[in-house]
This record gives C-alpha cells, sequence and structure tokens, in this order.
C-alpha cells in the first residue's frame, strides 16, 4: 500500500462558507462526436418578461356580462330557458401565495392538488426564459406563487391573496367530443358559447376566432387536442438522445393546467383537452426534489404558446447569436435525470434521499453555471437553515454530462447518509463519508453509463474501498485503472450491504468491524487488509 500511495497526489480542498462534500473534478473525457443541429424550440435564456395586463374573462363579473350578452343573440332564443338556469357564482378563485422561507413553500408543493406557477397568469408573456422573480420583492426572497384553486380550497397558514373568483366549468377527461362537466347540469355547447363569449368581450378572442364564431354562430366549437409530444436529451457518452423520464410537462391555458409525464422513451401525453392554443412548460422538479436555476430561482423551461404537439431534443449546440440555453437547459435536464434515478427508480435496494414530508422539506438542489476549479459539487445540511438554502450545489465545471450525473448521484448518496446518521453525523468520519459517496456514484452511475470507471481517487478521504468490496478485481475501479499497483481479494459484497451498517458507524475501522460481524462472506478475512490499504 505505501507503494500505492506513492502514485498519488493528494488533494486539499480550502474552506467553504458552508460544511459540507466538494466532489472532485473527474478527468474522465468521452470523445463524443457533436450532434447535427436538430430543428428545437429556442427558449431565451434570463428571466421571463411579462406584457400588458389582461382582462380576465373567467371573472364572475365578465362571466355574468357574458350570460347576459348570449341572452340576446337570436340564435339562442331556443335555449333561453337554460341559460336563464346558469347560475353565475364562484367555482374557483385565481389566488397568489408568498411562503416566508422554504419551510412554507415546501407546504405548498406538498399539496398535489396546487399547479404553482412563478409567474401571473392573467399577463402576455413578452419574453420568455428560463425564470421569473418578481422584481418588487428582493432577489433573496422567495416570489408569488400563482394558481387556481377551487373555491371550498382550505388555504394552509401561509400568507395568501385572493386576485379574482372565477367561474370555470371543467370538463371530465374524456376523447367525447361533448364531454360532461363536472358538478353541472349545463349542456356543454352552452358552456362553450358562454366561454367564447366572455372571451370576445374581453378582448381576448383572436381576429380569426371572431370572424369563426361571425360565420357558424355561438354553437361553433374548434376540435379538441391533447397535448403530448416527445421530450428527449442528447446524452454524450451514450450518442444518442434519450427520454427524459419522469419529467412533467405542463400544458396551461389561462387558469387551467393539463399534465403529463414523461416515459423512458420521451412520450407524454397530458391529462385533458383544449380547443385553443396552449402554453406549454417544464419545472425542473419533483415532489421531492426541485432543481434552481443558482441559488434561488426555480429552474424552469418555457415553451411556446401553440396548439398540437410539443416536441424538444435538447442539445449542446450554440446557435449563432451566441445564446448559451441549450448548454444550461440540458445542464438541468442531466441533474434532474439523476436525482430521478435516485429517487424513484431502482437504486438496488439502497435508502433513497430525503423525502419530502411535514417535517422535511423537498431537496432543493442548485445548478450554478459558473465554473467552481475546487469541486464539482458538494452537500451541506446545514444549508437550509432558516429553510432559505439549497442543500446540494452541482457546478458545471465543464460540459462532460456523465460526470454532472455522476455527481448529483454523489451528492444524493450524502444527504441519504446523512439521513442515516443524522445527530450522529458530524462525528462520523469524513473518510467515511466520502468513501461511501465514491461507491454509491460508482454503483449507480453504471447503471446507465456501463464504462463509468468511477470518481477519481484522493487520499486520505476519497477511496475506492466500496467498489473493492463489491467486485470481483479492483482493476475495474477508477483508481486501479490509473494506476494498476494491486489486486484486492474481497468480493461479493452488496452496496446494499455496505450502507446497512453505515446507521451505527462512525469510524473506518468501526465500519470494517460492523461488515465483518454482520454479513457472512468467503473474502471477510481480506476485510482487514483492504481496509488497512486504504487507509
Amino acid at each position: 500500500m505505501k507503494e500505492m500511495k506513492s502514485f498519488i497526489f493528494a488533494l486539499l480542498f480550502g474552506g467553504m462558507l458552508f460544511s459540507g462534500c466538494k466532489d472532485t473534478i473527474s478527468e474522465i473525457k468521452a470523445d463524443i462526436k457533436e450532434p447535427e443541429i436538430l430543428p428545437t424550440e429556442q427558449p431565451s435564456m434570463g428571466m421571463t418578461t411579462l406584457g400588458k395586463k389582461l382582462e380576465n374573462p373567467y371573472s364572475i363579473e365578465n362571466m355574468r356580462k357574458a350570460l347576459e350578452e348570449l341572452k340576446k343573440e337570436p340564435q339562442l332564443k331556443s335555449a333561453s330557458g337554460e341559460l336563464d338556469n346558469i347560475e353565475i357564482k364562484p367555482t374557483h378563485l385565481y389566488v397568489r401565495f408568498l411562503p416566508e422561507d422554504e419551510d412554507k413553500l415546501n407546504v405548498l408543493k406538498r399539496d398535489t392538488s396546487l399547479v404553482l406557477y412563478d409567474y401571473p397568469l392573467d399577463y402576455e408573456i413578452e419574453n420568455l426564459g428560463d425564470y421569473y422573480h418578481d422584481t418588487s420583492l428582493p432577489d433573496t426572497a422567495i416570489t408569488w406563487q400563482y394558481a387556481a384553486v377551487e373555491i371550498n380550497y382550505q388555504f394552509p397558514d401561509v400568507h395568501h391573496e385572493i386576485l379574482s373568483e372565477l367561474f370555470i366549468l371543467e370538463e371530465e377527461d374524456s376523447d367525447e367530443e361533448e364531454p360532461t362537466l363536472k358538478g353541472s347540469n349545463t349542456s356543454y355547447n352552452l358552456w362553450i358559447a358562454l366561454e367564447d363569449k366572455a372571451l370576445e368581450i374581453t378582448d381576448n378572442l383572436s381576429e380569426e376566432e371572431a370572424n369563426e364564431v361571425q360565420l357558424k354562430g355561438w354553437f361553433s366549437r374548434r376540435s379538441k387536442w391533447r397535448p403530448a409530444g416527445n421530450i428527449m436529451v442528447w446524452d454524450d457518452d451514450l450518442n444518442k438522445y434519450i427520454g427524459i423520464k419522469g419529467c412533467i410537462v405542463l400544458a396551461r391555458r389561462w387558469f387551467t393546467t393539463h399534465r403529463g409525464t414523461v416515459d423512458e422513451n420521451g412520450d407524454y401525453s397530458c391529462d385533458g383537452r383544449f380547443r385553443r392554443d396552449a402554453n406549454y412548460s417544464i419545472k425542473w422538479e419533483r415532489h421531492h426534489f426541485s432543481i434552481r436555476k443558482g441559488a434561488w430561482s426555480q429552474a424552469s423551461y418555457n415553451g411556446p404558446k401553440k396548439k398540437g404537439n410539443w416536441n424538444i431534443k435538447i442539445n449542446n449546440t450554440t446557435h449563432f447569436w451566441g445564446r448559451d440555453w441549450p448548454y444550461s437547459q440540458k445542464f438541468y435536464a442531466t441533474i434532474f435525470r439523476a436525482a430521478h434515478h435516485y429517487y424513484y427508480e431502482d437504486i438496488k435496494d439502497l435508502k433513497r434521499p430525503p423525502l419530502n414530508s411535514f417535517w422535511k422539506p423537498q431537496v432543493k438542489i442548485s445548478a450554478k453555471a459558473e465554473k467552481n476549479p475546487d469541486a464539482n459539487g458538494y452537500h451541506s445540511k446545514d444549508s437550509r437553515f432558516l429553510g432559505i438554502r439549497s442543500r446540494i450545489y452541482i457546478f458545471r465545471n465543464d460540459y462532460n454530462y456523465t460526470d454532472i450525473y455522476s455527481t448529483v448521484i454523489h451528492e444524493l448518496a450524502h444527504a441519504s447518509h446523512w439521513e442515516l446518521r443524522k445527530n450522529n453525523w458530524r462525528s462520523t468520519s469524513d473518510k467515511v463519508k466520502e468513501s461511501w459517496a465514491r461507491g454509491v456514484q460508482w454503483e449507480l452511475t453504471r447503471m446507465v453509463y456501463p464504462n463509468y470507471r468511477g470518481g477519481v481517487t484522493i487520499l486520505p478521504n476519497y477511496t475506492q474501498v466500496v467498489v473493492d468490496m463489491i467486485d470481483a478485481n479492483s482493476r475495474s475501479s477508477y483508481f486501479n485503472t490509473n494506476w494498476g499497483i494491486w489486486n484486492d481479494n474481497v468480493t461479493g459484497y452488496t452496496i446494499a450491504e455496505i450502507e446497512d451498517v453505515l446507521s451505527y458507524t462512525s469510524s473506518w475501522d468501526g465500519w470494517k468491524n460492523n461488515i465483518k460481524n454482520k454479513y457472512d462472506n468467503d473474502t471477510e478475512n481480506e476485510l482487514d487488509t483492504l481496509f488497512d490499504n486504504w487507509n
């Protein structure tokens, strides 16, 4: 082992504001041909900018006006009795919340009935960016969260304002041309006529739509369509586009949102239909984790307002005007893929990272576009002090996205390990912490990238002891691929077995002894030599 150590350069880390791991920069570079430029959406980078405020067609006042106007239409005289029976009363509320900290925001995000937007829903969008923050609020404050809720919604203990009472008759999700309306005896045809009239009197019908109504009458209606499509990202090392499995696509028209979940092939189909154009978007989050642009704002992909499928291929081709958006969106997508893997997919019976629950907030992963010469990422369990900081930070040091994927796995392994140790986390040896995270990084990343060799060995703390306990010959690890000095004789332990003893392990020798004592293994007598070699 002394001979082996003579070949290794130790890397010393400087202090950082928060205590936590810094995953070292990998030297692995993929020799991959750049994909050709394919047709794709082109969102602007930076903050979304709003245009003019629109008059709300679904407000109680405007819906009542629309109903009175419909009663004057000659072609609707035969339906006058049914029109008289329509009672315009609030069915929904247009609201905005202002969470004072991440804990309050987490209260909202745990409510699966809410679809939150960080920009107002009754404004034109002048320029689509990848985040929005109300300019009247400090940069470090959580921005307003906008939503439409049912009239009987029980508001949580989060500051909120009711912006408008709404009248919206929701449709049952079906492929029928005249679907049933939820909780209403009003016919679908009359609801469509009422909605169109409300859009007309608030100047929210396009000229083409207005002409169509004039020609075909108030019972005319456009064919319904279901938001669907395909969302993929270019993978440098697999040399192909892959589906962003688990990604949630939102399709919104005014206050109604339909959602679809992307499968492993990139396909999605939303849970409802529209007659007119809808705004497509992605928020890079799931229930248990959220990706931030920088330190504060929700990372998002605001797509087009359109009718029909939304298909995107996120690649890393810089367009001629110099915008960097594909790199950032690919950065978010890669972080999302890794986090989704650890939270929702097969992880060989390992413990999940901290789950979003009443006492535990959604884990925030900060995507930092700048380079960090010391680390690819770091984890700090103390960084959510007062609920205002991200738990994990990932830096975009280069465009090797296998490294980004593996770094996310490494840092989430720390978060999961912290939950095992909790109050004993600080007393746990850094060597145990980092060696464990290196092992999970190697094991889970190889499930997606079979040729991945693992993170760099940096003594004294970043060792390959977990790899050596699992594989038959440690020459498959990153360390021995580079140095090739010795072969370990330990094999056959599973990653779940190695994790199982971490809840009561603080020291290097304690880790070894706990594994020996709990599990029978034909090579366990070699564990002393293995741990001594890495010590």
